[in-house]
């Protein structure tokens, strides 16, 4: 097949004929498509159900049932192993950029900055990405800090730019379990 291999869009990294003899078996059956002079056979028809048949048909070729491949206009025989493989996706992996998503993480689902030194989350980092380099609690918390900082000052400059009124409504009330809130 010249090395050529063929993907299902990432829906597997099975072989097709994988996916082929889990339908059909060794293409066995009654299934009859267009051949390759576009007759149509009046034999009973199976329905193909398997995704790897979006990427191939089932023809007859010299009396013989094959599969062709649409992309390649190619019979392949039962016989031959067709290898699914997906590109490989170039992935960049960034430090800083890993490290300000665990930062935002930690501030969106108030986790406690010691999550950090828990070794069930190290080992799922590193399992992760080995090349991410876990931070300590005090980094968490200085990029926390420098990040609020940051969003504050530029909120600032949005407001002052701001030539509208704003209201802030606040409310404040004691839950069943006297713990106390406030709401703005």
């Amino acid at each position: 097949m010249d090395n050529q291999n063929h993907a299902l869009d990432g829906a597997s990294s099975q072989p097709i004929e994988h996916h082929i003899h889990e339908s059909y078996g060794e293409f066995e059956g009654n299934v009859d498509v267009e051949n390759e002079s576009t007759e149509q056979s009046s034999a009973k028809s199976k329905k193909l159900t398997s995704e790897a048949w979006t990427y191939f048909d089932l023809v007859h070729v010299n009396g013989v049932q094959m599969v062709k491949c649409k992309t390649l206009k190619r019979e392949i025989d039962g016989s031959t192993y067709l290898a699914v493989n997906e590109k490989p996706k170039k992935v960049v992996f960034d430090q800083e950029v890993s490290r300000k998503e665990l930062m935002k993480m930690v501030v969106m689902h108030e986790y406690p900055l010691s999550m950090v030194d828990h070794i069930g989350f190290r080992n799922f980092m590193r399992s992760l990405n080995d090349n991410f380099k876990m931070i300590s609690r005090n980094t968490l918390k200085n990029d926390v800090i420098k990040t609020y900082n940051t969003e504050r000052s530029s909120l600032k400059v949005l407001l002052e730019r701001n030539e509208g009124r704003i209201t802030i409504t606040t409310d404040m009330w004691t839950a069943s379990t006297k713990k106390k809130g406030i709401w703005l």
